[in-house]
């Protein structure tokens, strides 16, 4: 019986630790939605942007506000970013800001083997 409860926490572990992993919504009003097919390198490349921010003449710039990883007994680890994109018009005005939060998986052998990536959705 002790061995099926530990092991169940264990599957359990990385919903709790991970945020955004089992409900992506954090604080109050805050909330992500998963974008489906995006990496940390698409993201940084602008390709997740929506399309009033971006396109021809636009162009944008993408900071890493926030990194964290989490390691596991048996090797595994994830590493979870927090990107900031500004989007810019052509006379390097500010048209908008967008958040996005990524989390990448390693095996014991630290190769990729996994990836799921959210952006940042503002309360009305």
């Amino acid at each position: 019986m002790k061995v099926q409860v530990l092991a169940l926490l264990l599957l359990a572990l990385p919903a709790i630790l991970i945020p955004g992993i089992a409900s992506a919504q954090d604080a109050p009003g805050q909330q992500w939605a998963p974008l489906p097919g995006h990496s940390l390198y698409s993201i940084m490349n602008g390709e997740a942007l929506p399309e009033t921010l971006s396109g021809e003449g636009y162009t944008h710039t993408a900071d890493v506000v926030s990194t964290d990883a989490l390691s596991w007994p048996d090797g595994r680890s994830a590493f979870t970013t927090l990107v900031m994109i500004v989007a810019f018009t052509g006379s390097f005005e500010p048209i908008g800001t967008e958040y996005y939060r990524c989390i990448d998986w390693m095996d014991a052998d630290f190769r990729a083997n996994g990836f799921e990536c959210w952006n940042l959705i503002e309360p009305k």
